[in-house]
């Protein structure tokens, strides 16, 4: 009878810690799926907000971009083609621009051309005091770093997805050549006025493919004749 209850004593413990292990799995097959829903929602919040940048930057006219997140830094790279300083450019980018809380730090690559020529580096505490006018944008530039050593950078974006892309697009400006020499006693000074539009596209990184069209318009100086000038 005692060997008879101990063996039923151990189906029974043996049997209770099977179910005790199915509900364990289960539990933790449960949990498991909530962090992972919970992840991906999270990071799908950090990704929404991250496009959003490229998106509203696109809109202002901002060219080649592209975001990289490295744990707590974040990075963004455009080219301006519309601003006529790059100053007011990188201006309206701090004003538009938006850090998720996960990054603590920023660094943003200003092209030309498709290549990275000057950066800024912050931290994400400090453009959040310049937006709310808690500190003035003298101490934020002081805090800031400035560089033209940039080789680090352009290699974190080789590899990154760009956005609004400049290339291959055909651009054309209007330019004028006004020059003067001395002239003779009846004409002391001589002009000479040339219209010149010039229609440029960008092939690659630093690739440019231009064509520009002299005018004479007004001469007093040479024998200039309308010609059409490649680069």
């Amino acid at each position: 009878m005692y060997q008879a209850f101990f063996i039923f004593s151990r189906e029974y413990n043996f049997n209770r810690s099977i179910i005790f292990k199915i509900h364990s799995n289960k539990d933790q097959l449960i949990m498991k799926n909530y962090f992972y829903f919970a992840a991906v929602l999270f990071s799908g919040l950090i990704f929404g907000q991250s496009s959003s940048n490229i998106n509203t930057l696109e809109k202002m006219g901002l060219e080649n971009l592209a975001e990289v997140s490295k744990l707590d830094h974040y990075y963004f790279t455009y080219e301006n083609n519309r601003y006529r300083y790059e100053g007011d450019a990188l201006i309206a980018v701090l004003e538009n621009i938006e850090v998720a809380a996960m990054y603590n730090k920023m660094s943003i690559l200003i092209q030309n051309r498709g290549i990275g020529i000057s950066a800024v580096s912050f931290n994400r505490d400090d453009l959040i005091a310049l937006k709310e006018g808690k500190i003035e944008p003298r101490i934020f530039a002081d805090k800031a770093d400035f560089t033209f050593q940039v080789d680090a950078l352009n290699q974190i974006f080789d590899a990154a997805k760009r956005t609004n892309s400049s290339y291959l697009k055909g651009e054309v400006i209007v330019g004028l050549d006004l020059r003067y020499a001395l002239g003779n006693f009846d004409n002391a000074v001589r002009q000479k006025l040339n219209f010149q539009p010039e229609l440029f596209s960008v092939l690659g990184k630093g690739a440019v493919v231009s064509g520009r069209y002299n005018i004479p318009s007004f001469n007093e100086i040479d024998d200039d004749v309308n010609r059409l000038e490649l680069a």
